[in-house]
């Protein structure tokens, strides 16, 4: 009878860990779905992140380089020497008074980035290119609201 009760107390405890686990994803994701992000002349951040302008076309933001292409940005690569951890991926980013949406991650983005443990991926992202994250032998978690337009 005490072996039922501590399994039935312990099936219990696990089942509100779960639900509790997956509802802060859900969060999370929901978190990065819709954020928009502006980058102002001085170079600070609507929201705190950390800006760094390549050139006229590429910069990144919290060590994640964009790159702007045909009116969108592409997710292109990273900072390799100050990424570490968690990548979230905003919907859309207004630089230099231009907003731009983040269509794609690029062929090879990631690649080989093994200080990568998390992305958060925004529903404004359509495609996902070619070993954008071949190698990320550290990555455990993927959050992601990207609609397949095929199913």
């Amino acid at each position: 009878m005490k072996k039922q009760r501590l399994l039935l107390m312990l099936t219990t405890v696990i089942l509100i860990l779960y639900v509790t686990s997956c509802s802060k994803s859900d969060e999370e994701e929901e978190k990065f779905s819709n954020t928009s992000i502006v980058i102002k002349d001085d170079g600070s951040t609507s929201n705190g992140s950390i800006f760094s302008a390549i050139d006229d076309k590429n910069f990144y933001l919290d060590y994640v380089k964009y790159s702007v292409e045909e009116g969108h940005l592409v997710v292109s690569g990273y900072d390799k020497v100050g990424f570490k951890g968690i990548a979230n991926i905003v919907s859309s980013i207004t630089y230099k008074g231009n907003t731009y949406e983040i269509l794609s991650i690029g062929k090879d983005a990631f690649a080989g980035c093994t200080g990568l443990t998390s992305i958060n991926i925004p529903n404004s992202v359509k495609e996902i290119k070619e070993a954008a994250f071949y190698n990320c032998t550290h990555l455990s978690s993927v959050h992601s609201k990207i609609i397949n337009p095929n199913n």
